[in-house]
């Protein structure tokens, strides 16, 4: 038996980046397999299907109510984000943490209206322009870069790509908001973890685990609905063509300018008049500066048409929407006019797992790798020479069922035993996983370099090989939790038989006995943990 001259770790997990090698780049001509997955155990991959969900949800989602929203998560399908067709799966079993804490639930009248509007000169600057970042919790450090393709789809697809891509065009946008009552579920680090670990909807913990993670992100969206306002919408997206050359700051202003002298709102007049445009080729001092200004509109609730219109210049346009303004004194028309201050909540505040959590922020950040099937899972053995000619260095990794390497740890030894310590890593993988074993002698980056650099605390997987006892298993809402009680580490995965044996558990997993801490105590003791 080798000794260890260190013992092994995990250094941290992190997903692939525009910044990093993509997960392919680890396949090399000088990978060997050192071990063939079990004739007694052929790779069939497990497909999950929500079939039976399907009917469950379609019924949930046409009998939802306005404060039934709270818990749901949002995607960035379509502009502005309050639009209901965003609207993604259900995160929180709101009903059950409602009936027993119904303190963190607030519902009142609220009977105002308000116009807003801003300009910006570039689609990446979108969300902190607009009234959106303020909708964030607050700490929320991400980009949103979806939101912003997404609004940047928006114009393209409504004012054509020529004048959404020119470098001279400004771009400005009008909300007029009417609000009739407020539904909050009041959010805190206390109450989201009385969530994790009680109320988090098992249909989404289940599809987070068996779903490939770009394919759930694109089914879930990145937030999730704590507190907004029903009622009515009304939003106009401007686009300016510039005439000549000037600072970011002058072309916003201007644009401005247009924006906020092309409306009539008599909030007090019967019916609420309100109308967008100048209709008779009405100017302003900024005018000039644009050969073109054009405005589409797109209204929520009431007797709304739910699509942006076609595009009119602003000087000849003539926009109605004061049926549109009366037909929100029908409160059986209103849907979500807006998301109110810490409004939205990120998907991952949800996610216990590290290296899922991780995958979804470069999601939402727009860092988006690939979409890849299922693929066959089998340890990596990454063979590097260390700091002097006398070191091997042998880092560990397992490729999981969704095309992603965790890193699971590394050993030094002695380049003169070096086949001697490849047997010895070999054998002490198979004891956990039994699946096929592979060896690379190159790789483009250290590895350890990488995962060294990133955000997350190292976390020690050492028992699971050199004391593989120390592990237990506990099962909470159909995912299982394998963990080490004395150091606090553990992976999951989804309590399926198919999926245990696709990464060779079944035998490891029947030998764990139950752990002695519950799935609560899991989460209050803060168990680090990464998904396989």
């Amino acid at each position: 038996m080798i000794k260890y001259t260190l013992p092994l770790f995990l250094l941290g997990l992190i997903s692939c980046t525009q910044d990093e090698p993509f997960d392919s780049e680890l396949e090399s001509p000088k990978t060997i397999v050192l071990k063939e997955r079990p004739a007694d155990n052929p790779w069939r991959p497990y497909r999950y299907s929500p079939d039976s969900l399907s009917l469950t949800r379609g019924q949930e989602r046409s009998a939802l109510g306005l404060r039934d929203y709270l818990g749901y998560s949002f995607q960035f399908n379509h502009s502005p984000i309050e639009d209901t067709r965003n609207l993604g799966c259900r995160i929180i079993d709101v009903k059950s943490l409602a009936k027993n804490y119904p303190s963190y639930f607030t519902y009142w009248l609220n009977a105002s209206s308000e116009a807003t509007s801003f300009s910006y000169s570039s689609f990446s600057d979108y969300s902190s322009k607009s009234e959106f970042s303020r909708t964030l919790t607050s700490g929320f450090n991400l980009k949103f870069f979806g939101f912003n393709l997404s609004h940047k789809k928006t114009h393209t697809t409504t004012f054509g790509e020529t004048l959404t891509n020119d470098s001279k065009s400004v771009f400005g946008e009008l909300n007029i908001v009417y609000r009739d009552s407020c539904y909050r579920m009041n959010y805190t680090s206390a109450i989201r973890q009385t969530i994790v670990k009680e109320y988090l909807d098992a249909n989404f913990l289940q599809e987070l685990h068996a779903n490939n993670p770009y394919q759930f992100f694109l089914n879930y969206g990145g937030i999730v609905a704590v507190n907004y306002c029903s009622g009515g919408r009304a939003t106009a997206i401007y686009t300016g063509a510039y005439k000549s050359d000037s600072t970011d700051e002058t072309k916003e202003s201007d644009l401005n300018n247009e924006i906020n002298t092309s409306y009539n709102w008599d909030k007090n007049a019967a019916g609420g008049n309100l109308t967008i445009g100048r209709k008779n080729g009405g100017t302003t001092t900024s005018s000039k500066n644009f050969s073109s200004v054009l405005v589409s509109v797109k209204s929520l609730g009431g007797l709304a048409e739910g699509n942006f219109s076609v595009p009119q210049e602003l000087a000849t346009a003539s926009i109605n929407l004061s049926s549109w303004a009366a037909s929100l004194s029908d409160r059986s028309r209103h849907v979500i006019s807006e998301f109110n201050q810490n409004g939205l909540v990120s998907l991952t505040d949800f996610i216990i797992e590290d290296n899922l959590k991780e995958w979804y922020e470069t999601f939402i950040k727009g860092q988006v790798p690939y979409y890849q099937d299922l693929v066959e899972p089998y340890i990596l053995i990454d063979q590097i020479w260390g700091r002097t000619s006398n070191e091997m260095v042998y880092e560990l990794y397992i490729m999981t069922r969704f095309g992603r390497y965790i890193f699971l740890g590394r050993i030094l030894g002695d380049a003169e035993d070096a086949a001697i310590w490849l047997d010895e890593c070999q054998e002490m993988m198979t004891k956990v996983f039994n699946i096929k074993v592979v060896r690379s002698m190159w790789y483009p980056n250290s590895l350890a370099q990488t995962y060294a650099a990133s955000n997350f605390q190292n976390v020690y997987y050492s028992n699971l090989f050199t004391h593989p006892e120390y592990y237990k298993k506990l099962s909470n809402k159909g995912i299982l939790y394998l963990v080490d009680e004395v150091t606090k580490r553990g992976l999951s995965i989804l309590d399926n038989p198919q999926v245990i044996r696709e990464y060779g558990l079944t035998e490891f997993v029947s030998t764990l006995k139950p752990a002695t801490i519950s799935y609560s105590q899991m989460i209050d003791e803060g168990y680090k943990l990464n998904a396989l």
